[in-house]
């Protein structure tokens, strides 16, 4: 199974839980996230993009690795099909589509999965849109089957739950557009159907989402820090030649990568931006000297994938996101570049059908640029080579200034080797691309040896930097419950991790498997969402993708407020039902052991909640509080204590306090995702609290059919009053926008299909 990065606890995780429920329907809610939190309107479950539905008969870890391959060949299959559009033969198309499906830029998207879907799309937009952009056909000639196309390759990106993706389509298309200006007028009226249809087929995810945005921090923009981390400095499109200019972030754990400080959070978001030295030599070539179709649109594809890369070190990321909406909600600037990432092995493919049509005109001098330009690329490492065989002290001093925690001898001495390697292996891909590039002068050389040559230069290339970038692991043993798990489990109730609320810093333990010991120490410590990988639910947690609606983010800021003290946090998560808490081994526990010559204690440990309170209880006081503010202090005054008395949060209303009547209590209890029955004995009306995030989307009802209101709680659970006597409550959670979508998009679907087929039944 892949463990690579945020898949391994985070979309494995909300996958895993996705399948699950699906045996009581459709699954809406997440009971194990958060206290519960939708899950249709969050498009980081992919809840209705088709593959999604292929994969469900696998177990979610084969599912992901299976829907991680079959992207990878959509993605081939599209940059073939573009290419060979472009006027490409098949060896310069396998050329580009190996570079583009292989390169690191696109393997490094397994990490952010959601991107590499939408990503492999990319090039199928741009094929289906040709035909309302190309000049030689017309925009008003253009069928109506490429609008069509074109409105579903953009339905499968927003479907795939990547707004980035679709962005970069967006951005792609405006290139190649910009490029004709007279033919403006005629492509927007297509294009613009095409997006309008699109969001038609995909309103099924898009309406919710907006409506759950609508709560989420997002909502209105995020801020500017938030935005703009991960940014990306200027100098990182060195990388699209030196794929390890600052060493391997694959083998940071070995101490082999030198660019901390380089990047936000001292690690790059996008891996790798290498497609290969052949593809960039041969793109810098085509792009900057050479007609090759759609040269202009490419180029400022590029640009435009550089320039909101950069993020917060250009003026212009900031201005744009003042004045679009969907920019100043979305983070990680850094992701843009895959579309700079993206133009290079197209072009270079376009470049390399430019040779070789060059070479049968006889014009062997058009090899003059890119030898040149691969002699360039040659320099450095062999600069660095000489550098490091002749002055070692120099790179001793670039190890140890460079790497992230002082370095011991040996890994200063193994780090310059590690660079003499790389030095090395570039300076050979670098001779490599020259002495292809030159035997294309020779006329006797068969053309077809010459582009089989290319192809191996070019895979040796992708092999060597991208073998690293989706590590996997037996199954196993990485889903075998680790001691905290079945800690966690015997406590009966839900799990509170500190790791992300507790800034202390991070002690890298060097357990696990070699090269993954920090993404086997996050789940050996049930970091969220680790946990649900071994059946566990969670209470309130930091924030991970801010799409935590607005009474979730209530309930996580009283924790804020509490953390770290433990008299007034303990209460607050009980009242969550949680009865575990893992908290990550501060860095003075570590010392400490040591010193005594203990054994260095584990990530994280367990720490049971004395103060844990059943997930669904009768509270013998209630009462109203006026908006959240009071609230909070209902609940300073109460301790955070919330087991005997508990109220509603209703703006404008007096503020009451009132003492029940007789005894009530719990008979039976069965909860299923969305849907929670209950069967409860009252002596009198009582005041039943079920701890689960509230959201108005929940309704209550009686055996009969009788509506009960729901409240808000001054710690943001469910509420309600429920009459005397043996009863039955059902609380349902459905989202009304899910059907509605649901409709509009089935009727597009409907009416294209129908449409289609009048008009192939009228040519």
């Amino acid at each position: 199974m892949l463990v690579v990065r945020d898949v391994l606890t985070f979309h494995l995780p909300l996958r895993t839980a996705f399948r699950a429920l699906l045996a009581d329907g459709l699954p809406e809610w997440n009971p194990w996230l958060h206290g519960g939190q939708p899950i249709l309107g969050n498009p980081n479950y992919a809840a209705f993009y088709p593959p999604t539905w292929l994969a469900l008969p696998l177990p979610p870890p084969q599912a992901l690795g299976l829907l991680a391959l079959a992207h990878a060949l959509l993605a081939y299959a599209g940059a073939w099909r573009l290419l060979r559009r472009l006027g490409a033969e098949p060896a310069a198309a396998g050329l580009g589509a190996s570079g583009f499906a292989a390169g690191g830029f696109f393997l490094s998207l397994t990490s952010t999965f959601n991107l590499l879907c939408g990503t492999a799309w990319l090039p199928w937009v741009v094929v289906a849109a040709l035909p309302l952009l190309d000049p030689e056909e017309r925009p008003r000639g253009a069928s109506l089957t490429a609008v069509a196309a074109t409105a579903a390759v953009l339905a499968m990106q927003l479907l795939a739950g990547e707004p980035v993706a679709v962005l970069l389509s967006g951005l792609a298309l405006a290139a190649v557009a910009s490029t004709r200006p007279r033919l403006w007028r005629r492509s927007l009226p297509p294009l613009a159907g095409a997006a309008v249809l699109a969001a038609l087929l995909a309103a099924a995810q898009l309406l919710p989402t907006v409506a759950h945005l609508q709560g989420s921090p997002r909502a209105g923009g995020l801020a500017v820090d938030t935005a703009t981390t991960w940014s990306a400095r200027p100098a990182r499109l060195l990388e699209l030649v030196y794929p390890r200019l600052w060493g391997d972030p694959t083998r940071d754990e070995e101490g082999l990568y030198f660019g901390w400080g380089i990047h936000d959070r001292d690690f790059p978001y996008v891996v790798s931006l290498h497609s290969g030295l052949l593809s960039a030599v041969l793109a810098l070539a085509a792009l900057l000297a050479w007609q090759v179709p759609l040269r202009r649109g490419l180029l400022l594809a590029a640009a435009a994938g550089a320039l909101l890369g950069f993020g917060r070190h250009t003026p212009l990321y900031e201005l744009l996101r003042e004045h679009l909406p969907l920019l100043a909600m979305i983070r990680y600037p850094e992701k843009f570049l895959v579309l700079t990432a993206a133009v290079v092995p197209l072009a270079g493919a376009l470049g390399w059908q430019a040779l070789l049509a060059a070479r049968r005109r006889g014009e062997v001098e058009r090899t003059s640029l890119p030898i040149a330009l691969a002699l360039a690329a040659a320099v450095p490492p062999a600069a660095a080579l000489a550098t490091l065989l002749w002055r070692p002290e120099a790179g001793e001093e670039f190890v140890r200034q460079h790497s992230g925690l002082p370095p011991s001898p040996a890994t200063v001495a193994r780090g310059i080797e590690y660079l003499r390697q790389e030095a090395a292996v570039a300076l050979a891909l670098a001779a490599g691309v020259v002495l292809l590039l030159a035997l294309l002068r020779r006329r006797r050389i068969p053309e077809r040896l010459l582009s089989g040559a290319a192809l191996l230069l070019l895979l040796l290339d992708l092999a060597y930097y991208g073998h690293r970038l989706n590590p996997t692991l037996p199954r196993g043993e990485i889903l075998a419950p680790p001691p905290l798990a079945l800690e966690a489990a015997a406590g009966a109730g839900r799990v509170f991790s500190s790791a992300r609320l507790d800034d202390r810093p991070e002690i890298a333990l060097r357990q696990g498997p070699p090269g993954l010991s920090q993404l086997w120490t996050r789940v050996r410590r049930l970091d969220p969402w680790a946990g649900i990988l071994f059946g566990l639910a969670y209470g309130p947690q930091e924030d991970y993708d801010l799409m935590l609606t607005d009474w979730g983010r209530w309930s996580l800021g009283s924790l804020r407020r509490a953390w770290p003290r433990p008299q007034e946090l303990m209460p607050l998560l009980g009242a969550w039902n949680v009865s575990t808490l893992v908290l990550r081994t501060s860095p003075e526990e570590l010392l400490a052991a040591l010193r005594r010559g203990e054994t260095p204690p584990g990530p994280a440990r367990a720490v049971p909640n004395p103060e844990v309170l059943p997930r669904y209880r009768f509270v013998a006081v209630t009462g109203e509080v006026a908006g959240r503010r009071a609230a909070r202090g209902w609940l300073a005054a109460a301790g955070n204590r919330v087991a005997d008395a508990d109220a509603c949060i209703a703006p404008g209303a007096p503020a009451s306090r009132v003492a029940l009547p007789g005894p009530a209590a719990l008979v039976e209890v069965a909860e299923r995702g969305k849907r929670i029955h209950l069967r409860y004995r009252a002596a009198g009306p009582a005041f039943l609290v079920a701890a689960v995030t509230f959201d108005r989307r929940w309704t209550a009802t009686l055996e009969d059919g009788t509506a009960v209101p729901l409240c808000p709680t001054t710690l943001g659970q469910i509420g309600l009053v429920v009459p005397p006597g043996e009863r039955v409550v059902t609380l349902l959670y459905r989202d009304p926008w899910v059907r509605i979508g649901a409709a509009l998009s089935a009727t597009a679907l409907l009416l294209l299909l129908l449409v289609l087929r009048r008009r192939r039944a009228s040519s």
